[in-house]
């Protein structure tokens, strides 16, 4: 039997997922179906103005491919395999918790994460936005002023006077056959960073240079107001540990990646390599993540908001390295240019981490 459920591929409902970026690399927008049943589920899009950014509308995945899923409130992400790739991930909403905690009942996975609440729910980002829908809104628009205007030109202009002698200067002149000048196109600087619309309106092929992210954001500190853990209590001696390991892991992982960028960068890695190395720094932020949701400790009324800090971070950093891979993989420059939000996001709140045992 097929349990059906509506589901969408925007954080945002409605109008306001129209202009969020595609999450997924079938680059799939606003709502969609999940079907489940005893083999395997589908998973569309419904068609639409929303669905005219995406290649295909639907996909198909057997329980043999399936292999993790994650929950975190109404927001889910599965984990399968293909043909071409042994890991892709694909990131949807259902419309509560109760429905999403329902589809991870069913999928058939040995790995599964589920948390009732949202790791990051003081942060208050706003999600990306998709620039080729804005670019292409704001050329329609252009075009259309640049109609309107030479439309009142042409009927506002003046008549021309009656046997007058045209100026000198724009008389014209007997030039012979037209002179063809070329305009160079500005050299782009190895290394550095394309503007979003340079990346977005770029044809198919062409070459752009991958954005540079080792500019990294430091650790400093962290603006949300948090209650520190009372010293001298066995809460807090067991905070400082967990954080200490936490903390130990994340440095680990920012160096390998920083270390990893700059083979990248230098020419020594390609960018297919590149990407097989950023799935294995997010594959070890999963094991961060496991490390933390398997902590039973971590689970009193004492250090759920600690724990919930630390999950949001590691989530920050893997949504990160899944999109940048998905990027380079797909060529998609625009992609590539949008997930560093993530990187700060996950710096703050592994300085509001901090916090809980000062």
């Amino acid at each position: 039997m097929t349990q059906t459920f509506d589901i969408r591929f925007a954080r945002s409902a409605g109008l306001a997922g129209f202009f969020e970026a595609p999450a997924n690399v079938f680059r799939w927008k606003g709502a969609g179906r999940l079907s489940i049943d005893a083999t395997g589920f589908s998973i569309a899009v419904k068609r639409g103005l929303l669905a005219l950014f995406g290649t295909r509308h639907t996909h198909r995945i057997s329980n043999e491919n399936l292999r993790s899923v994650y929950r975190e409130g109404e927001a889910l992400r599965v984990e399968y395999e293909t043909e071409k790739s042994t890991r892709v991930v694909l990131p949807f909403w259902a419309g509560d918790r109760a429905t999403a905690a329902q589809i991870v009942r069913m999928l058939p996975t040995s790995q599964t994460v589920e948390l009732e609440h949202s790791t990051d729910v003081t942060q208050s980002g706003m999600p990306g936005a998709d620039w080729r829908v804005l670019l292409t809104i704001g050329i329609a628009l252009a075009v259309g002023a640049a109609a309107v205007w030479t439309l009142y030109s042409r009927t506002s202009s003046p008549l021309p006077m009656v046997n007058a002698e045209p100026a000198e200067a724009t008389k014209p002149r007997d030039v012979g056959v037209a002179q063809q000048v070329e305009i160079e196109p500005p050299a782009l600087v190895a290394g550095a960073a394309p503007p979003s619309s340079a990346a977005a309106m770029a044809p198919p092929g062409a070459t752009i240079p991958i954005e540079a992210f080792d500019s990294i954001p430091k650790v400093s500190a962290s603006e949300v107001v948090v209650i520190p853990i009372a010293r001298g209590t066995p809460s807090h001696e067991f905070a400082l540990k967990e954080l200490a390991v936490f903390e130990r892991e994340a440095a680990l992982l920012e160096y390998d990646y920083r270390q990893a960028h700059k083979l990248l960068m230098t020419g020594r890695v390609s960018p297919e390599v590149f990407a097989e190395r950023l799935e294995e720094f997010e594959m070890r932020w999963w094991d961060v993540t496991f490390h933390i949701y398997d902590n039973k400790q971590l689970e009193e009324p004492e250090l759920l908001e600690l724990r919930r800090v630390m999950l949001g971070a590691a989530r920050r950093w893997r949504n990160f390295l899944s999109e940048y891979a998905s990027g380079l993989r797909s060529g998609d420059h625009v992609m590539i240019a949008g997930p560093l939000g993530e990187v700060a996001r996950a710096q703050e709140m592994r300085a509001r981490a901090r916090k809980f045992v000062r």
